[in-house]
């Protein structure tokens, strides 16, 4: 190896005095060296002219002076379009090369001379200290920084634009590295942890603490980095006992095994280099690879280390004459450039053969292909009509921000100005300041453009307008003024309504409400907390008597308390348990039955009317039931049965009785049926729209069409959701218990069980179909426990479901223990796609279930998110199915049937938008170019055929 340390290179003040430097970074092309330091300059060099001796290159290329403090980080971009720097000045800026720039030659006030120009492309505002460290993403979409303010901020990396903000480190964050994969980046800190997150929701997936225990918080960096092979973090200044060290901790498990030791200093920084090496005298079957990774710090000590050998390759020794700030590789892994507070940037220049034979690009793929990495060479555009696309992809994108900003900005239209020939850039920038005031003026009625205020100014009492405010003033011992601050409920004697507030009230509690109402009927009142329980006897039992003693019954007993000599009893929440029907003894499914309860009531929002059951006795004292409105009595009716549970509407009242009998009135009280009589007494009675659903003792799902006098299917048997077929034994086994049971509009049942599983039936199946299970909360990366939400932001079905799912998984306690084993299954051999499988099946399962559902929201953006993920993937046979699935017959064929909507959309409208969702994806334009002009000619074929 060489080691070059030429005299001009670095940062020099007037009096050619080294300056420290913080941070340097070499382009993806190998070609510059950015660097940035105490004199609050980023600087640009040639690497040839640093490396090669003899060059005719110039030197410094660039030299930009705009921070205002010290440069501490310079990072390029994955793609080489751009530069950012972080400074102490709280503020990052993006650069970009200027080619047509013309301001080349001296800098004003400086002898340097610039070859480039970088002009500053964007400046990003949102720490409130130093900025510490940068790292942009392999596929450069996002961009992070981290501070001293212990912030990490996430930012677009083509708009710039924040998009989130996470305060979770309890001290300053002074390092961040990338997963190559991109699945995760993770940042360290002085509170002495590693925060691993996921880049999927920005959530935290680990934190790392072990190694990090009474590590010193001295260093002004603790940079760690990420191995190119995805496998392992090395983490800066950890501690292994009392001896300085550096923490490798493994992927998956997030656990610290290995300790790099040997530098007498904290360590401030690591660097895996970029390139995945294979041992010499290897062969490529044999499959022995190894990474290299550089580390210093404050022992002005430079080590070198390789994956397969306990001891360094390369240990340098004052390499520098202060500590050590930043490394970085060059891309082809055979150069190596670090920089030191002593002002000074060192090369390190390695032989090809020095550290073994380099993988080529596709062997590195395949490597990473197990954690789903599916990064892709740079593919040309095969025509005029994959660019058209791909404009038309950048035109929806853009306008589904400027959508986004506006239902960020309450829907508040921008002032728009004119601006004429004879206006001045200063007269504009008036004019803007002026709209700006009005606006401000104004806010009262642009906020509440949708809801009206009923206050108007003639509503204020006139004393209260244009009141002063007498403040008083006091003077301190030091002769400083001090203002009494005053509260403003006390500026007057009578209360002001205050229009503005009323609308910004009444629009925050109109947000909080569903933007649409779901098509799904409410959890039932009556529903025990855990739900209703569940016994069930396996199919494959033998014939035999069932014993009553497994029938149990509970029953509280009312309390007596003593006060002042005299006895009160409390009234029971229940009257008595009920009655169980005999066919539940010899049932397969034995589901717990409500008890009876002394009052029920139920509310319609729409009507305003209330339905109000008080149960009595028997026939001597019956049971009562009134519906009222606004207290008055509407109708009323006695029963000599108890009942157990209520639903209604605006079409139909019922309620279901301990005796196992169904009543049903219409709004005014006119009975609408005899009364249905039921196999054993209902558990669960729902009702949405004209559908009226009713699950009983023994396990028997009922639904009626009260408008057409009809059910859509024979009544179901829940025994296969309640796992029958496992259970070998004769006798009695507890089975999951059911936590919901809800109807929506179009009579479809949706079912969720305590272990987390949610099903509904499909009455044209004749079938239970599993919605939502818990096996996709641990192995897919598109879950959410918040739930997915549909294009307008509207939470649906599936979405519900997925809550319930995970709110069950929560409850038994079952999350950490299943996503601990997959993910070290992960790591096994044959397992290299898993996430990726699970992933996709996870979307194709939200997708065929919002059909189903008929969901249409949510089955147009988990359409979109779908379609992006298998073009990502190259799954270019599941793309063509899945377009000539929405395309259809291009020609009518009477023998071929062919629905055109799905979920109540049109199918070709939906092939339009996820062709445009995947345009700038170069590697399917074959399929999308095709589809395309697919749905150009039947545009053609129809346009002749209307005519």
């Amino acid at each position: 190896m060489l080691f070059i340390k030429p005299s001009w290179l670095g940062h020099f003040d007037e009096r050619n005095e080294a300056k420290a430097i913080f941070s340097v970074h070499i382009s993806p092309d190998g070609s510059r060296l950015a660097s940035g330091g105490f004199d609050s300059k980023v600087k640009i060099w040639s690497t040839k002219a640093i490396l090669e001796e003899d060059s005719n290159e110039p030197k410094q290329l660039c030299s930009m002076s705009i921070h205002t403090g010290v440069v501490t980080t310079v990072r390029f971009s994955p793609n080489g379009k751009y530069l950012a720097s972080g400074s102490d000045d709280r503020i990052i800026i993006i650069w970009q090369i200027d080619l047509l720039g013309h301001n080349f030659g001296k800098m004003f006030g400086s002898n340097e001379t610039n070859v480039e120009n970088w002009r500053s492309f964007r400046r990003l505002i949102g720490h409130d200290n130093d900025i510490q460290d940068l790292a942009w993403i392999h596929d450069n979409s996002i961009l992070v920084s981290v501070g001293l303010d212990s912030a990490i901020i996430v930012w677009h990396g083509s708009t710039f634009e924040k998009l989130k903000k996470i305060d979770a480190h309890q001290s300053h964050v002074k390092g961040i590295t990338f997963d190559p994969v991109g699945k995760y980046f993770a940042t360290e800190s002085d509170d002495r942890t590693i925060k691993i997150w996921r880049t999927s929701d920005y959530c935290l997936e680990k934190t790392v603490s072990k190694p990090f225990k009474n590590s010193p918080s001295t260093t002004y960096f603790r940079r760690p980095s990420w191995s190119p092979d995805g496998l392992h973090i090395a983490g800066a200044n950890a501690m292994n006992g009392p001896v300085s060290s550096v923490a490798v901790i493994e992927r998956g498990t997030w656990t610290s095994l290995i300790n790099l030791i040997g530098h007498e200093g904290a360590v401030e920084v690591t660097s895996f280099n970029p390139i995945i090496f294979r041992l010499p005298n290897t062969n490529k079957e044999d499959n022995k690879i190894m990474t290299i990774i550089a580390c210093a710090g404050q022992d002005r000590t430079l080590s070198i280390w390789n994956t397969m050998n306990p001891r360094p390759i390369l240990v340098t020794q004052e390499i520098a004459e202060k500590s050590i700030g930043d490394l970085c590789w060059s891309p082809d892994g055979l150069c190596l450039f670090l920089c030191s507070y002593d002002g000074s940037i060192v090369a390190c220049l390695f032989d090809k053969d020095e550290f073994g034979e380099p993988l080529t690009a596709a062997e590195t793929e395949k490597l990473l292909s197990k954690y789903g990495h599916g990064r892709h060479g740079t593919v040309l555009p095969e025509s005029t009509a994959q660019l058209e696309l791909e404009a038309k992809t950048n035109e929806a994108e853009a306008n589904a921000h400027v959508k986004r900003m506006e239902d960020l900005m309450g829907g508040i239209e921008p002032v728009k100005i004119d601006c004429t020939s004879n206006e001045t850039k200063s007269e504009i920038l008036n004019k803007e300041m002026e709209s700006t005031a009005y606006t401000e003026k104004c806010q009262t009625t642009l906020i509440s453009k949708e809801p009206q205020i009923n206050t108007t100014l003639s509503s204020i009492p006139s004393n209260n307008i244009h009141k002063s405010v007498q403040q008083k003033v006091s003077i301190t011992k030091d002769g400083k003024k001090r203002v009494t601050p005053q509260l403003l409920s006390n500026l007057s004697d009578a209360p002001i309504e205050n229009p503005l507030s009323g609308s910004l009230l009444q629009t925050s509690s109109e947000e909080q409400k569903p933007a649409q109402t779901l098509d799904l009927s409410e959890p039932s009142y009556a529903l025990p907390k855990g739900g209703i329980r569940s016994l069930i006897i396996g199919n494959k039992r033998k014939n035999r008597p069932e014993e009553n003693e497994e029938q149990h019954t509970f029953q509280k007993k009312g309390k007596m308390k003593q006060t002042n000599d005299q006895t009160k009893i409390d009234v029971p929440e229940f009257i008595r348990p009920a009655v169980i029907c005999p066919s539940t003894s010899v049932s397969q499914i034995r589901l717990g039955v409500p008890k009876v309860i002394t009052f029920l009531s139920m509310y319609v929002n729409i009507t305003n009317n209330t339905l109000d059951v008080r149960n009595g006795t028997g026939e001597h004292k019956p049971t009562r039931i009134t519906v009222t409105k606004k207290g008055n009595i509407l109708w009323t009716e006695f029963l000599p049965k108890a009942v157990l549970l209520l639903a209604g509407n605006t079409l139909f009242w019922a309620v279901g009785c301990e005796d196992g009998t169904i009543i049903i009135w219409s709004p005014h009280g006119r009975r609408l049926f005899p009364s249905i009589v039921l196999e054993s007494s209902p558990c669960f009675l729902e009702c949405q729209g004209p559908f009226l659903m009713c699950i009983t003792s023994i396990g028997l799902l009922h639904v009626w069409n009260i408008v057409l006098e009809s059910s859509p299917h024979p009544p179901v048997s829940l025994a296969p959701i309640l796992d029958a077929s496992v259970f070998q034994s004769s006798e009695l086994k507890s089975a999951p218990s059911i936590v919901s049971a809800s109807i929506n509009s179009l009579g479809q049942v949706i079912i969720t069980l305590s272990d987390g599983d949610g099903f509904t039936y499909n009455a044209a199946m004749y079938s239970w179909l599993k919605i939502s299970e818990s096996w996709w909360a641990v192995g897919s990366q598109y879950w959410d426990s918040s739930g997915f939400k549909g294009t307008a932001g509207k939470s649906g079905i599936i979405a519900m479901l997925e809550r319930r799912t995970d709110d069950e998984i929560m409850k038994l306690g079952r999350g950490r223990f299943l996503q601990k084993i997959v993910k070290s299954a992960m790591l096994l051999e044959g397992y290299e796609s898993f996430e990726t499988s699970v992933s996709i099946s996870h979307l194709e399962n939200r997708l065929s279930s919002a059909a189903i559902l008929h969901s249409p929201d949510e089955y147009k953006t988990i359409l979109n998110v779908y379609t992006r993920k298998i073009a990502e993937e190259n799954m270019k046979d599941k793309l063509e199915e899945l377009c000539m699935y929405l395309l259809g017959p291009i020609l009518d064929d009477p023998y071929i049937t062919w629905k055109p909507k799905v979920a109540g959309l049109d199918k070709r409208e939906l092939l339009k938008e996820i062709l445009i969702t995947i345009g700038k994806q170069r590697e399917v334009q074959r399929i999308t170019t095709k589809y395309i002009e697919a749905l150009q000619e039947l545009n053609k074929s129809t346009d002749i055929s209307t005519s």
